[in-house]
């Protein structure tokens, strides 16, 4: 299914939430719907301030909030109660003026928010709760995305940012952050001796990460990356054309990521095995800017972009049972596959004996025997769709 924001009486989206009863709750840059799992509203709130750089977060305990820069430039955060009550909202003027905010995470009790002031490194600590803890601007780089628990000692932070490096050069950073919000030291990462802009990053488990950043040279050449970092290694990183918006962790370890390719049509979003290895595409016309994808609860991909919300279904092929054959070695036998699930379907099969031989004639099995052979062999038939999906079955 796919909803525009029209429909959700929205207007230019900017981020994106699962809930904790299986719905999305989602910003735009004066106010929030929620809706159920099928992109029906639930609840609106409205006609706030605009929030142009505005960001949501599902609370642990089935609160939102919501938080951005106002049209004074000053930071403010909404939380909400899980039926869109709102239970305060709070200025913030210890925060540098304007700020823009990249993300808000919630950790042990706390809000962390990243973001920059005037190409300023920003990021700063508020109770979950609404109180003001501390905060950190470090003109040594340019911008912070995203902050993480550190697991090595129990205590402290890691934050993800862009490092000035030499001249005009930027570098990718990942600084480990004291308790009070001191920067302790950095892991820096260059991959294209010129600028590395960090875009968005998840932490997996412990001390691992997978960032998505741009890197260009500097003539502004680039490609944007894909990456594992562990315990301040690099494990992985691929390069991308076209990436866009926040990716996001699958149920069984890989990734989505939206493909975005306005010119030529060819949207859509990849998924990514754990290793970060292509695995499979699916192509559909996105209709406005990349911002968010997310799996759900029913392992269905829910896309947003700034003027619509699109549900996506990954349908694998399935086939049809193949009963055991019995044939004699001067009657060659054809079996046909029946299978479902693709608009494109490609068949393969094998035998595990080499005095069985198989070959595929479109979606049928030839087989012939081997001169004097009298046996039992087994056929393997594998379907794949036109989205790298398959269905295996075998008979005897």
């Amino acid at each position: 299914w796919t909803k525009s924001l029209a429909e959700l009486g929205m207007n230019q989206a900017t981020s994106m939430q699962l809930c904790i009863d299986g719905g999305y709750i989602i910003s735009f840059i004066n106010g929030l719907v929620k809706t159920d799992v099928n992109g029906n509203i639930e609840w609106e709130r409205q006609n706030w301030e605009d929030i142009y750089d505005g960001k949501v977060i599902a609370l642990d305990g089935g609160d939102f909030i919501f938080g951005g820069t106002d049209p004074n430039s000053k930071f403010i955060l909404f939380r909400l109660d899980n039926n869109g009550g709102v239970l305060w909202i709070n200025e913030y003027e210890q925060v540098p003026q304007p700020f823009y905010l990249m993300d808000i995470k919630e950790i042990l009790s706390s809000l962390f928010i990243t973001g920059h002031s005037s190409q300023v490194g920003t990021f700063f600590q508020i109770d979950v709760d609404g109180p003001f803890i501390w905060i950190t601007s470090d003109d040594g780089y340019f911008n912070f995305s995203s902050f993480f628990r550190s697991y090595d000692d129990g205590e402290g932070f890691y934050v993800f940012g862009e490092k000035l490096g030499e001249g005009f050069d930027t570098d990718l950073s990942i600084s480990l952050v004291s308790p009070e919000g001191n920067i302790i030291e950095d892991q820096i990462y260059n991959f294209n001796n010129g600028y590395d802009y960090p875009m968005h990053a998840i932490q997996l488990n412990n001390n691992s990460y997978v960032a998505h950043f741009f890197s260009a040279d500097t003539n502004g050449f680039g490609f944007n990356g894909f990456a594992k970092i562990n315990s301040g290694e690099l494990v992985w990183m691929h390069e991308f054309e076209n990436f866009r918006g926040r990716f996001s962790k699958t149920s069984d370890d890989g990734f989505i990521i939206f493909k975005d390719e306005s010119m030529t049509g060819n949207d859509g979003i990849i998924k990514l095995n754990s290793q970060g290895e292509f695995e499979w595409e699916l192509i559909f016309y996105l209709n406005g800017s990349p911002v968010q994808l997310i799996e759900n609860n029913n392992g269905d991909y829910i896309a947003l972009t700034s003027v619509g919300l699109t549900a996506i279904g990954t349908v694998s092929p399935i086939i049809d049972p193949i009963g055991n054959i019995e044939i004699n070695e001067d009657e060659p036998t054809t079996v046909e596959v029946i299978a479902s699930g693709g608009d494109e379907l490609t068949y393969y099969a094998e035998s595990d004996t080499s005095s069985i031989g198989v070959y595929m004639d479109g979606s049928s099995v030839a087989i012939g025997l081997e001169a004097n052979w009298s046996g039992t062999g087994t056929i393997t038939v594998t379907v794949t769709n036109e989205n790298n999906l398959s269905d295996t079955t075998s008979f005897e």
